[in-house]
């Protein structure tokens, strides 16, 4: 019996001791290719259906990777490209409808084609962090010269461009299951992040848990708490302020070695609160409470440059 016991406590040291060295940051080569698939699918669901109404988002790309280097902070510098770039938005009771794959929409189509022909840069942290993004806000700003489309059409398609696919989408929906690693070597960890919500950059303190697999790869969940926040807008027909909070879980499957993401899933929901002023149609102080359900899913990969031809 006391042999078993000293068996046990064995094996379970060396699973802390497993636990602790299994890969809790990225380990890239320059040179490195991969891969991250993204889609976002949103829906809200507003109770005043005459002030805004619900609405739903569909995103969807994939993000192409290339290690160029490593710096001397031990941060690695991407050369990035988009691939497969779509939107969809729907706001029946505003009469909106925008889907980036119609014919329809050929304008929205043609600028999205024309992103992802340009390459752009990241710098990112061992840990997961997107510590900076260039030359892609810049791009999509040139697309405001174009002066052969209808202008007030035009303006709206970039705007929504950016807030779709700019840096600071990008950075904040990767962020979900990309910033997930800590300096701490421990089987769990509490970290802030920041995500995107309504184009707006929202904290999150997430709490994830490590869980080495038997094949080597390394399984995180987690949950994260959004603390409240509020927003407020004004212009000259109305004032209004906007009190949110919420939560996120994840689900989410690591490699071995490089640390890139496999697969995963992250749902989130947020609920808030709009307090209005000064609108012509409806009484001050009004409160219109919304609930916004948001599910990313994530597939990743390494790209082999010269993969063995099949005879």
């Amino acid at each position: 019996m006391k042999n078993r016991s000293i068996l046990f406590l064995l094996a379970c040291i060396s699973f802390l001791q497993y636990a602790q060295s299994a890969a809790c940051q990225y380990n890239f080569e320059p040179g490195d290719s991969y891969f991250l698939s993204q889609v976002m699918i949103q829906n809200t669901e507003t109770e005043n259906n005459e002030f805004s109404g619900n609405v739903s988002l569909d995103l969807r790309f994939t993000l192409l990777i290339e290690v160029k280097k490593i710096t001397a902070e031990g941060n690695y510098l991407f050369s990035c490209r988009y691939k497969d770039l779509a939107l969809g938005f729907f706001a029946p009771q505003s009469e909106i409808s925008i889907n980036s794959q119609s014919n329809e929409f050929l304008p929205f189509k043609e600028y999205l084609l024309k992103l992802e022909k340009n390459p752009f840069e990241m710098l990112f942290s061992r840990y997961g962090e997107i510590l900076n993004i260039w030359k892609l806000d810049s791009t999509i700003n040139t697309f405001y010269f174009d002066k052969s489309k209808d202008a007030k059409k035009h303006q709206l398609i970039i705007k929504t461009i950016k807030e779709g696919f700019g840096e600071a989408s990008l950075k904040g929906v990767s962020n979900i299951c990309l910033h997930v690693y800590s300096v701490e070597q421990t089987k769990s960890v509490t970290m802030e992040s920041s995500i995107l919500f309504n184009a707006k950059t929202i904290d999150i303190q997430n709490k994830f848990y490590y869980m080495p697999l038997t094949d080597g790869n390394m399984r995180i969940q987690g949950i994260g708490m959004i603390p409240e926040n509020i927003d407020s807008l004004k212009n000259n027909r109305m004032s209004m302020k906007t009190i949110m909070k919420g939560n996120q879980t994840y689900d989410l499957l690591f490699a071995k070695d490089m640390g890139w993401i496999i697969d995963g899933i992250s749902k989130q929901k947020i609920q808030s609160i709009s307090i209005l002023e000064g609108h012509p149609d409806l009484p001050d102080g009004l409160q219109i409470p919304s609930f916004t359900d948001t599910e990313y899913r994530f597939s990743g990969g390494r790209i082999e440059k010269n993969p063995t031809k099949k005879k």
